[in-house]
């Protein structure tokens, strides 16, 4: 009867686990890589739909329209595309004087920490006035959880 030496045994039972481990990370690496591909790629098909020309393919792809029915239905699409496209904008604006107006009235009543609780949203929200980036991370909760 051989005796294997400690050492030997050792690396006997970290190899399988080291295998799984790599296999875990990988696969973590690619579900990560692949959700963020895919958010990305349905994030510039919600940004694109905001444009008249976006708005215009988007429905031409909707109701598979042939030659004949583009050039009868894209000028009504254009015409409901800038409507759309307005409308964002209005709507944005909305929320945004709201939101200005909402800070204006309430920051007399807060604490000095709370108002610039309110500054670190107020940074946060104009970051993404010129559109969203799905990479982008926000740091303020790690400010947050140190302050606790």
């Amino acid at each position: 009867m051989v005796i294997p030496k400690q050492g030997e045994e050792m690396k006997r039972r970290i190899k399988p686990v080291l295998i799984i481990l790599v296999t875990l990370a990988i696969g973590f690496a690619l579900g990560v890589l692949t959700t963020g591909q895919f958010i990305g790629r349905q994030m510039k098909k919600f940004k694109e739909r905001n444009t008249e020309k976006g708005f215009v393919n988007y429905f031409n792809q909707i109701l598979n329209t042939d030659e004949e029915q583009k050039k009868v239905l894209n000028p009504i699409l254009k015409k409901y595309g800038a409507i759309y496209k307005e409308a964002t904008k209005t709507y944005l604006f909305t929320i945004d004087s709201g939101l200005n107006a909402f800070e204006a009235e309430v920051t007399p009543h807060l604490k000095q920490k709370q108002i610039e609780k309110l500054e670190c949203f107020k940074k946060h929200r104009n970051k993404f006035k010129n559109g969203f980036s799905p990479y982008h991370r926000h740091k303020g909760n790690k400010k947050r959880r140190k302050d606790k």
